[in-house]
């Protein structure tokens, strides 16, 4: 299945809209805070005490206020008035003849934050109620510690925009580039399909047309078979291990019969290619674990060094203290870095005669194995490894 092309777009308006959401967060939490002072400078004044209103660390200082500017308030030592900014007692002394009973309004000037309300507010049983002063509640301590704890939140949304705008485009990027490489095998896919479809095509008619034995034919046309079987097989093989569908099964086998079988295969198809095909150092070793999915690995590793090689494949191992190494090495070209860093990436291939699927399954059946599988290249050619515990138990295997 290929990634629907509209799916960069969708990606797009998706961190897009996250990042507007989380370009909100401080100005929603500063209007929060906002709605929870105008609530806690609301309670102070309608208490009528003056002085601190304990309600937590930063509860607002509540003063009275004379309307007659020629008054000092009582209630705080003399030059209080003179301490608080003069467009302060201005606005407050102007706006108090307009409030009613009850209502409140604000100052707010930088980090100065201050609530009033008319005396009255505070006991509203009066009668004889004549404006006399205003009930002040400083909350600029509060008002400081929101602007404050709202810039560390802008801050810290600003990283998070960054990460998420970063996030966006690389998984555009992982998507643009898994639908080229999906293009990309399609297209060989369907290459390496028609090819032995073609091949089969011209035996049959050079044996109707008596240029070729019946034998030769046979023999091109089984080959072809082959070729085509073992596409269409590890087509099927990933798309089980992609729907989960794969198990894992232990039991004790001959490694060194695992080697022989992967060089009877293929020795036909080296044989027609021109390259030596032969084992290294096949020693007599019981191993417990899935011999088929190793054998599948060692197979693709073969087939794809073959497709590379110049005229020598080994299939060998090397017994260390705690691990096995069973390899396949040919004496090709080296891979270039890209080439060597996507070896084992689905549908990706070095040339337009692969498909990107052996090299990309034999990865997916190591990792389930638990095993590790490596690629090294260099000048004399590539050797593909797979790592595996000379004492192998259940345990060590990774679920399906």
């Amino acid at each position: 299945m290929t990634v629907p092309s509209n799916h960069p777009g969708l990606l797009n308006r998706a961190g897009m809209v996250l990042g507007v959401v989380v370009a909100l967060i401080p100005f929603l939490f500063v209007a929060a805070q906002w709605c929870m002072l105008q609530d806690l400078a609301r309670r102070a004044l309608s208490s009528g005490n003056i002085g601190f209103f304990h309600n937590g660390p930063v509860a607002p200082e509540v003063w009275l206020i004379s309307l007659d500017p020629s008054l000092q308030p009582s209630s705080k030592p003399e030059g209080y008035v003179g301490v608080l900014s003069a467009d302060l007692l201005e606005h407050v002394r102007s706006e108090a003849h307009r409030l009613e009973p009850g209502e409140m309004s604000s100052y707010v000037r930088g980090d100065e934050c201050f609530f009033f309300t008319p005396e009255k507010s505070a006991n509203p049983s009066e009668t004889d109620y004549k404006p006399a002063g205003v009930l002040v509640a400083d909350a600029s301590v509060a008002w400081a510690l929101a602007r404050f704890s709202g810039g560390v939140i802008a801050f810290l949304c600003f990283g998070v925009d960054v990460l998420l705008w970063m996030g966006v485009r690389y998984m555009k990027s992982q998507l643009q580039r898994a639908e080229l490489a999906k293009r990309d095998f399609f297209a060989n896919a369907s290459h390496e399909l028609k090819t032995p479809l073609m091949v089969i095509g011209a035996h049959i008619d050079a044996v109707r047309a008596q240029h070729e034995s019946f034998d030769d034919a046979a023999a091109g046309i089984d080959r072809e078979l082959s070729r085509s079987e073992r596409l269409v097989g590890d087509i099927l093989l990933l798309s089980k291990a992609d729907a989960g569908m794969v198990d894992v099964s232990i039991a004790s086998f001959d490694v060194r019969e695992t080697l022989f079988d992967v060089v009877r295969s293929l020795g036909p198809e080296a044989r027609s290619r021109g390259i030596e095909l032969s084992p290294v150092n096949p020693t007599p070793l019981v191993l417990g674990s899935d011999e088929d999915k190793v054998a599948t690995i060692l197979f693709n590793a073969a087939v794809n060094a073959l497709r590379h090689a110049a005229s020598v494949v080994r299939v060998g191992m090397t017994v260390q203290e705690e691990q096995i190494e069973l390899f396949v090495e040919n004496d090709g070209a080296a891979l270039g870095n890209q080439e060597r860093e996507h070896l084992f990436d689905r549908f990706y291939s070095c040339d337009a005669g692969g498909t990107g699927i052996g090299m990309a399954l034999a990865a997916d059946y190591a990792e389930r194995l638990g095993a590790k599988l490596t690629a090294d290249s260099s000048k004399g050619g590539t050797r593909v490894s797979l790592w595996l515990p000379r004492t192998w138990a259940s345990e060590h295997l990774r679920a399906p």
